[in-house]
Formats: C-alpha cells, sequence, structure tokens
C-alpha cells in the first residue's frame, strides 16, 4: 500500500491544477448546517442547507450571485442531497428510509410546492440526476446488505420512482463482474455515460 501511494503522490506532484475561485457562500450558510454543495447536469452549482428549526434552503449560483432556489419551512425530513430536474424543480432525498416504511425522495417546484414522492432506496451514498431528469443512486454497505432496492448497488430512477436499471441485474450478474459492496464514488457524466468506483479487496 505504501508503495502504491509513493508512486500516485509522485503522478499527482508531476502536474499542473489551476484552481479558481467562484463564489464564498458563508452569508448563505449564515446560521444554518451545510449539508451538501453539488452540482448539476448543466454545470449548476447548488448549496443545501438546514436551519435550527428543521427547515431547509436550497441556493444555486447565478454568475457570481447566489440565488435562493427553494425556502421548506420546519419538517420532520433529513434531506443530505440534491439535485436540479427538469421543469426548473428540484429533488430533496433523505438517505434512510424509516423503518416503517415511506417515501425518503421528494421533487418541489419552484414554489415549494411538493410535485411528487417516492421510495429511492435505504442506505444512500450517492444521488445525481441527468438532465432529463433520470436519478442515478449509489449506495453504501447498509443499503446493499438491507431490504430495499439498494441491494442492486447501483440504480437509475425515473422522476416518479420507477426503476430503469440495477447494476446486480444489468451489469454484474450477466457480465460476471463482481457486485457492489459500497459505491464509493460516482460521476453522471451525462444521459450516455456513467462513472463508479467499488471494491471490496480490503
Amino acid at each position: 500500500a505504501a508503495n502504491n501511494s509513493s508512486k500516485i503522490s509522485s503522478h499527482f506532484s508531476s502536474m499542473n491544477f489551476t484552481v479558481n475561485r467562484l463564489a464564498s457562500f458563508s452569508e448563505e450558510i449564515r446560521d444554518s448546517q451545510l449539508v451538501q454543495v453539488t452540482s448539476g447536469p448543466q454545470n449548476e452549482i447548488l448549496v443545501l442547507t438546514k436551519s435550527r428549526d428543521r427547515g431547509y434552503a436550497v441556493h444555486e449560483l447565478m454568475g457570481d450571485r447566489w440565488q435562493m432556489r427553494l425556502s421548506l419551512t420546519s419538517t420532520n425530513k433529513d434531506f443530505g442531497f440534491v439535485q436540479p430536474m427538469p421543469g426548473g424543480n428540484l429533488l430533496l432525498v433523505d438517505c434512510r428510509v424509516s423503518k416503517s416504511g415511506g417515501h425518503n425522495a421528494y421533487i418541489y417546484d419552484e414554489k415549494a410546492k411538493e410535485v411528487r414522492a417516492f421510495t429511492a432506496g435505504d442506505g444512500i451514498e450517492h444521488v445525481q440526476a441527468t438532465s432529463e431528469g433520470e436519478i442515478w443512486v449509489g449506495f453504501f454497505d447498509e443499503g446493499v446488505y438491507g431490504r430495499s432496492i439498494g441491494a442492486a448497488g447501483l440504480v437509475c430512477l425515473s422522476d416518479n420512482g420507477e426503476v430503469l436499471f440495477r447494476f446486480s441485474d444489468q451489469i454484474a450478474e450477466p457480465h460476471g463482474v463482481p457486485w457492489i459492496d459500497d459505491c464509493y464514488a460516482l460521476n453522471v457524466v451525462d444521459q450516455d455515460e456513467v462513472w463508479l468506483c467499488y471494491y471490496s479487496d480490503f
């Protein structure tokens, strides 16, 4: 492991990186808890925050300014992910499903009205949407070895929660590829290209 680590360090030390500051979101998270900073399929930059009274806000970077996209008053939901959806809607997802079941994915319109809700699986580690509204969900081990659609390791859902793709059924089993124990990284490039990283050889 140490030998591999030194090779990786050597590789990156020979590369040049340019970092540009886009914006500060210190004002947007004042008196709130930062939940997630993420990007959308059109390179939208979103910040999800949670207030002390359990309300949620989503800000989007427009040029060099932040614009409030969504404000939800106090809720018993525990959102951890946000993604933009077609038509100006926003998807908010809780990584867990309660023991009694129920929904953990919610789509809201621009007026913070709930458009629809569905179950996206338990033990969610990643959520990324495409510009067409397909939702890719990667799961950590508790989701994979639980009792939800997370057993597939990675799924793609429609915007109403219909399962369009299961990694276990459509990749792992027919092609003899190892199953996902934990989806460590996910990058949905576009409608036709999805990258993920997982391994079980510890």
